[in-house]
């Protein structure tokens, strides 16, 4: 447990992080691929549709269930090194993202016509939300290192033992929620240094939530941009449509990996560099 932490915890210089990036970002794209044709050969194309649609919706909605959080996390913290912040945000997680989470599950349960429950779809964006905090507090204290290992541990490699042994897609999502919440809690908590509760305040609460609120419209849009069609054409496609829809969507973003990566590297970075002692 201590290597691990020590692992987790390990700074790279901006080049190496930059590359450890890059290609944990083209692991992430091929094992979508790859689990997306596992799906399709032992289930079929409607059930890789609902798989594919739900999981666009969720993973481009946590922004919004996070209030942002993933954004302001590494954006306050490596101003001033108060850890207090960590557990702010594990705050607004309790008492904001987890209603969000039911709220945002059974919508999905009333409006899409699928296999899958209720259960299935909060266990799966629970875990989600939770890998993509433990995520940000990684970056926070530029441990970019430890926060590649936790995406490719915990979403890459969870998902593709998850579909080698799920029997249906609701048995999937579960499966990979709980493996979610499991390793993304355990990252958290390796990831947190000593916390003075002494410092948390109303202010700091305020000003935590303040500032992650300001950009959930822009969230939205972004959520909008990458989800919304596939959103709106769920009442007209089927499934199978939807399928291939969305492995068309997910061909575009390839792009994305040649210019993601300067965003996660670049942000507390510049944070630290620009706001010291904030």
């Amino acid at each position: 447990m201590q290597k691990l932490k020590q692992l987790l915890k390990k700074k790279l210089n901006l080049r190496n992080d930059f590359i450890v990036t890059f290609f944990n970002g083209l692991a992430t794209v091929f094992g979508v691929f790859i689990i997306s044709g596992i799906i399709a050969r032992n289930f079929g194309l409607d059930e890789l549709g609902e798989f594919l649609l739900i999981r666009r919706i969720i993973t481009t909605s946590v922004g919004i269930v996070l209030i942002g959080s993933n954004i302001t996390l590494p954006s306050i913290f490596p101003r001033n090194q108060d850890t207090s912040y960590i557990i702010i945000s594990l705050i607004l997680f309790f008492f904001l993202s987890i209603p969000i989470i039911l709220i945002i599950s059974f919508l999905l349960n009333g409006f899409i016509s699928s296999s899958s429950s209720f259960l299935s779809y909060a266990l799966y964006m629970l875990g989600f939300s939770i890998v993509t905090l433990a995520y940000s507090l990684y970056r926070a204290q530029i441990n970019i290192l430890g926060a590649n290992i936790l995406q490719l541990f915990s979403l890459t490699l969870v998902s593709l033992i998850s579909v080698l042994i799920a029997t249906t897609i609701q048995n999937l999502f579960i499966l990979m929620g709980i493996f979610m919440i499991g390793l993304g809690s355990l990252s958290f908590y390796l990831g947190i240094r000593k916390i003075n509760f002494n410092k948390i305040n109303q202010l700091k609460i305020l000003n935590f939530f303040y500032f992650g609120l300001i950009r959930t419209p822009g969230i939205f849009f972004q959520f909008f941009l990458i989800a919304g069609i596939p959103i709106i054409s769920i009442s007209y496609l089927s499934l199978v449509n939807q399928a291939y829809l969305n492995v068309g969507i997910s061909l575009v973003r390839i792009f994305l990996i040649i210019v993601g990566p300067l965003g996660i590297i670049l942000l507390p970075r510049i944070s630290r560099r620009l706001f010291p002692f904030l």
